[in-house]
């Protein structure tokens, strides 16, 4: 009931590595394999140089892992399920990687990333903010999928002084078109987006200032109800249907509910798959907040 803080070090040259495994050491499991730590609502604090490996973290604390310096996130999946607003599923400081991860906030921010971090080949989604930079150094998102989260899929939120390289993501919204898959506060400029697919939102890349600074090419923009605002467009920046796979959405308007079931009779929710697809609820009467993301544990076809 308490939360986990691990204030020792490890040495630049020899990192405290805690390694999770399925069955004998080093077998590097995957998926649900992997052992799990059940936070509850507390959180996982370490302090620099310690590295995580091969687990999963569940929590409803403030943040599921808060990675200390130069500390890296590799092969872990991260849920923080609190209902709590602006709760993060990681946190990272200065000199960190986050990769090959799975990363959940159903409230908050899946990463919330400090200086200098890499985030790498992850899996980040159904969150109110897939990634949000809250430093002002030099950072790289490179080859993730962020999708489904609700407010931005990236939110650089702290003018630079380095510069921000965006690049080989997949970036999706919605079908219907949901949140902004870029947004970037005043005063930013440094900022690469090259070779992204951006797709599905109400706004693809949304900048607070006019400016042309920033660079941006070789990206396929697609379903956006606006593709950028303030923000200028590549030369070699195309509009071509990504014609992704195994994608679906189901829309419903008339739910009702009774504890933790939702139901709607006009709608088909028979490729839903448990434990997997996320219902997001967008209003109703008798809800404390709006634009909520759940799990779906178990249904039936309605």
């Amino acid at each position: 009931s308490e939360t986990i803080s691990i204030a020792g070090t490890g040495g630049t040259q020899a990192p405290i590595r805690i390694i999770g495994y399925k069955t004998t050491r080093g077998d590097n499991p995957t998926g649900t394999s992997r052992p799990t730590i059940a936070h509850g609502a507390v959180s996982l604090g370490l302090g620099a140089n310690i590295d995580i490996y091969n687990l999963q973290v569940t929590t409803s604390g403030a943040t599921g892992i808060d990675a200390g310096s130069a500390g890296k996130v590799v092969n872990c999946k991260l849920i923080n399920s609190s209902t709590t607003a602006d709760r993060n599923a990681i946190t990272t400081a200065i000199d960190g990687l986050v990769l090959n991860c799975e990363v959940i906030s159903y409230r908050g921010d899946g990463i919330s990333s400090g200086n200098i971090v890499n985030i790498i080949a992850n899996y980040i989604h159904d969150s109110n903010i897939g990634i949000v930079s809250t430093t002002t150094a030099a950072e790289c998102y490179i080859n993730n999928i962020i999708d489904s989260c609700v407010t931005y899929a990236i939110y650089i939120n702290t003018a630079h002084t380095g510069s921000i390289i965006i690049n080989s993501n997949t970036l999706y919204g919605s079908e219907n078109t949901t949140g902004t898959g870029i947004n970037l506060i005043t005063g930013i400029t440094d900022v690469r987006i090259l070779n992204n697919i951006i797709y599905g939102f109400t706004t693809g890349v949304s900048h607070a200032d006019t400016q042309t600074v920033g660079y941006d090419d070789y990206n396929d923009y697609f379903n956006n109800d606006t593709d950028v605002t303030n923000w200028t467009k590549g030369g070699n920046d195309q509009a071509l249907d990504p014609t992704f796979t195994s994608v679906a959405q189901v829309t419903g308007t008339t739910a009702t509910y009774a504890g933790s079931t939702l139901t709607d009779a006009a709608a088909s929710f028979s490729n839903v798959v448990d434990n997997q697809d996320f219902v997001l609820i967008v209003s109703g009467t008798g809800l404390t907040t709006t634009n909520c993301q759940y799990l779906i544990t178990s249904h039936t076809a309605t």
